[in-house]
């Protein structure tokens, strides 16, 4: 995807420049500072929130498989189809699609995608 490295799964989600970017922005939504891992076991891992629930981990950690989707997508898009790597747009879609889920698999929720979009950390814990 951003042709500078043999790419393999740890290239791709966690070393790879637009990978990190959209981890960067996706630290930025939540408003968390973390350590970039190069292993996707230990990546995965870290993507906690202390001092939360483990309910409200377990939500979140929907939000690593949707940003990872989104990268894996997105590299299909570039390899396969001519497409233009848009780290903006992965991580709006992941955004999308872990309120989509959100909606869809946990009936208490009762948070639009307004209050998901500026206060994530505020939905995740009124799951």
């Amino acid at each position: 995807m951003c042709r500078e490295r043999l790419e393999n799964a740890q290239h791709l989600f966690c070393t790879c420049k637009v990978a990190q970017k959209v981890w960067d922005l996706c630290k930025r939504w939540i408003g968390r500072v973390t350590i970039r891992y190069e292993s996707i076991a230990i990546h995965i891992q870290s993507f906690h929130l202390t001092d939360h629930r483990n309910s409200v981990n377990k939500a979140w950690k929907g939000v690593w498989v949707a940003v990872v989707t989104g990268i894996w997508n997105l590299r299909n898009k570039v390899a396969f189809r001519g497409g233009v790597v848009d780290e903006e747009e992965v991580f709006c879609l992941a955004q999308l699609k872990g309120w989509e889920w959100f909606n869809h698999r946990i009936t208490r929720t009762t948070f639009s995608y307004s209050d998901w979009h500026f206060a994530p950390v505020k939905c995740l814990e009124s799951l």
